[in-house]
């Protein structure tokens, strides 16, 4: 599908679909606990986003959640404030919620996190994080 503009998402998110599947390679999907939505915050590119988690999760979405309602778009460092809200879930075993928004069950545990990134021109980038077992 062509894209509309430089900072434009297919309808579908085909670019996060392809980046979320190469993130998680042969990872059981109903193993991941929650996913770093880039949600830029436009109705467009948000559905499209949304549309492409459930094509990749089908009918086992995980907990969903942003922080981009919080601290705004940051561009260049978006991907990098997500992972670190990733980290800091699973490090305090909290979940941060979109305090608007309700995307199911919060997961009572957080070893495995999905980032989703996304740059001008429809590159996308996910990042699967899991926490480290205790030794």
């Amino acid at each position: 599908e062509s894209l509309k503009h430089a900072a434009s998402l297919s309808g579908e998110g085909i670019c996060l679909q392809r980046s979320m599947e190469m993130a998680l390679k042969d990872e059981d999907k109903t193993s991941i606990d929650a996913v770093v939505m880039h949600a830029p915050g436009t109705k467009m590119g948000d559905e499209s986003e949304y549309r492409a988690i459930q094509a990749v999760f089908g009918d086992k979405v995980p907990a969903l959640t942003t922080n981009k309602w919080k601290i705004g778009h940051t561009l260049g460092a978006s991907g990098m404030l997500s992972l670190e809200l990733a980290l800091l879930m699973m490090k305090n075993q909290q979940f941060v919620e979109v305090p608007y928004l309700n995307f199911g069950v919060a997961p009572t545990k957080i070893e495995k996190v999905l980032v989703n990134a996304v740059g001008f021109g429809g590159n996308a980038v996910s990042v699967l994080l899991r926490r480290q077992k205790a030794t």
